[in-house]
């Protein structure tokens, strides 16, 4: 029975309508193609033996293309829980503009797995104990644009630490996240942008890849009839009212969900579509 839904979401329909629409707003995770060429590239960088210039990469996009989400999944698969007898890697997120001894002070924190210490006591010997026993490969820096906000020294400061950390003795790969101006920042630093692999997140357009993504993502949705969100005048409709941008996809998506257990449809069709396009639906049924 609902053989449309994900197994691992089919439990949900033994809930309430109210507890399903409630359920709609969970985060959900749907492998892409982008997603598993990033994925491969950080396991290779985390598997490969240390090298004098340790291998980064940079992934690229605007705000709402998923590099917050992807963080967190990186962070589910390789994160300090699968450390010491597994390479593993860290993470953290440049809230605002950061300054020099800030910056540095964050990056100890990440890979001493939350230590803090007075400012003197922030030591490459007890960073590098940490990394050691703990078997840190990688740091993962979301919004590292943010970088750029500091002021020109600080901006030339933090590149340095960061190319620094991918040499002897910590040979640390930097897996950075950010928008154009991350990009940017880099190609000021000839040394660094040189060890970067790149990847760029693009607006969504109607191709097979995305079908297939809308596919998987209607599978995660508890709904008692299958939709078919990869029908072409879906497909159209969705990419017009969110502009290609992941975020606003989902939203769309979840919110058209929402509204066909209100109204009894239970699937998305193009009318349901338009109903989450506009106003938030209600969490309850009239």
């Amino acid at each position: 029975m609902y053989e449309h839904i994900a197994e691992y979401r089919r439990g949900l329909m033994s809930l309430s309508d109210a507890d399903r629409m409630v359920a709609l707003y969970e985060d959900v995770w749907v492998p892409y193609e982008k997603w598993n060429s990033i994925r491969n590239a950080v396991e290779t960088v985390l598997m490969m033996p240390p090298k004098s210039q340790a291998l980064c990469l940079l992934v690229t996009g605007e705000s709402g293309m998923g590099k917050t989400a992807m963080v967190d999944r990186l962070d589910h698969h390789y994160g300090l829980k699968e450390g010491v007898n597994n390479p593993c890697m860290v993470t953290l997120k440049l809230r605002a503009e950061v300054e020099y001894k800030k910056f540095k002070s964050l990056v100890f924190t990440a890979l001493t797995a939350g230590m803090k210490f007075s400012e003197s006591n922030i030591t490459d010997e007890v960073m590098l104990g940490a990394v050691r026993a703990l078997n840190i490969r990688a740091i993962g820096i979301d919004e590292i644009h943010n970088i750029t906000l500091a002021t020109r020294p600080d901006v030339s400061k933090n590149l340095a630490y960061l190319r620094a950390l991918g040499g002897s003795p910590f040979h640390i790969s930097v897996i950075a996240l950010g928008n154009e101006r991350a990009a940017n920042a880099l190609a000021s630093d000839k040394q660094l942008q040189r060890r970067f692999e790149k990847f760029k997140l693009t607006p969504w357009r109607e191709n097979l890849e995305f079908r297939s993504w809308l596919s998987g993502l209607q599978a995660t949705l508890p709904l008692k009839k299958a939709s078919n969100l990869a029908a072409e005048t879906q497909v159209k409709f969705i990419l017009q009212s969110t502009n290609g941008t992941t975020d606003a996809i989902i939203k769309l998506i979840e919110r058209a969900a929402i509204w066909s257990i209100i109204k009894g449809v239970e699937a998305v069709d193009i009318e349901m579509l338009k109903l989450g396009s506009g106003a938030m639906p209600p969490l309850v049924k009239p």
